[in-house]
């Protein structure tokens, strides 16, 4: 099971768990879909594979259970989901103790400037209670797009450029010879990895892992190790800072076929894969995007396998 870890400070809780005419402020008038994403993210809070960790210790939190207010009937709802121990809660915690875990949401009572530093830091999601509903529609809206002939480029997805210390790529056709082209290969690689890089990140090395094949009819060895620099300098020239890069080359008794790109929060999927090559492909294929809360055991899967 995909396993959430949320940790979440008990300004966070108060403001979400606000009376619902205080909550209603949060909600842009006319826009259902706000009402919508505050409702998956109080669900998200009670699911069973989500483990909470929460600031506050567990004598402040049962002192809230038995009152009648809003706040106290949810904090009652929320032990409530996760009292059968199939998932933890945590109490007394500090959010730096799980700045390791790669996937972890984090839900604060700062401000959003501070979360966005937070963000920039360590390429995690920070979540301000001044703003739940911008990252709570990436995170509860899968999406997905036809990939034509006309598309020749990654650049459309930047809008799902989201906060994120690690990229995983696993392509097996990426240096195939049948595909092979330079020009192609840097454009895709460049296109790709600039659309979902983020912006800013401080804290060590960014993540970069490339999962491909290597044909073994083929003896052209030269041309492996040469695209492999290709796409680390590529990768290199995008943003200005650190990155651990290894493009590897899987046990071909894995039979390595499906394509996908996985973020700490995001996973991408498309049929032909990530090199793009209009002139090749006759039929439309899709490119699916599942955020980290679809639940889906594919992306536990992939994170054990690969990430």
């Amino acid at each position: 099971m995909n396993v959430i870890n949320i940790y979440c400070e008990f300004e966070f809780l108060k403001k979400f768990y606000a009376p619902v005419p205080e909550r209603e402020k949060s909600v842009s008038p006319g826009k259902s879909q706000d009402e919508k994403y505050l409702i998956e993210l109080d669900t998200l809070l009670c699911r069973r594979n989500c483990g909470i960790f929460l600031n506050i210790d567990k004598n402040t939190f049962n002192s809230f259970i038995n009152d009648t207010s809003y706040l106290g009937i949810a904090l009652s709802g929320l032990l409530s989901a996760h009292a059968d121990g199939h998932t933890m809660m945590q109490f007394s915690q500090k959010k730096e103790s799980l700045l390791s875990k790669c996937s972890t949401i984090f839900l604060l009572g700062e401000s959003e400037d501070q979360c966005k530093r937070w963000q920039e830091k360590h390429g995690l999601f920070f979540i301000s209670s001044e703003n739940y509903l911008e990252p709570a529609q990436f995170l509860f809206s899968p999406y997905i797009k036809p990939i034509t002939k006309r598309i020749t480029n990654w650049d459309f997805l930047r809008k799902y450029r989201h906060p994120c210390n690690s990229i995983t790529l696993i392509d097996p056709y990426l240096l195939s010879v049948e595909f092979y082209r330079i020009n192609n290969l840097k454009t895709n690689i460049k296109t790709l990895f600039d659309a979902l890089l983020p912006e800013k990140f401080q804290n060590g090395s960014f993540s970069v892992k490339i999962y491909t094949r290597r044909e073994e009819s083929d003896t052209n060895r030269y041309n492996y190790e040469k695209n492999q620099q290709i796409i680390k300098d590529t990768i290199k020239n995008i943003r200005r800072y650190s990155y651990s890069i290894d493009v590897s080359f899987p046990d071909t008794q894995e039979k390595l076929h499906d394509r996908y790109l996985l973020t700490n929060y995001c996973l991408f999927s498309c049929g032909y894969g990530f090199l793009l090559n209009p002139s090749r492909r006759e039929t439309v294929t899709i490119l699916t995007v599942w955020p980290l809360t679809s639940s889906s055991d594919l992306i536990q899967t992939l994170k054990d396998k690969f990430a």
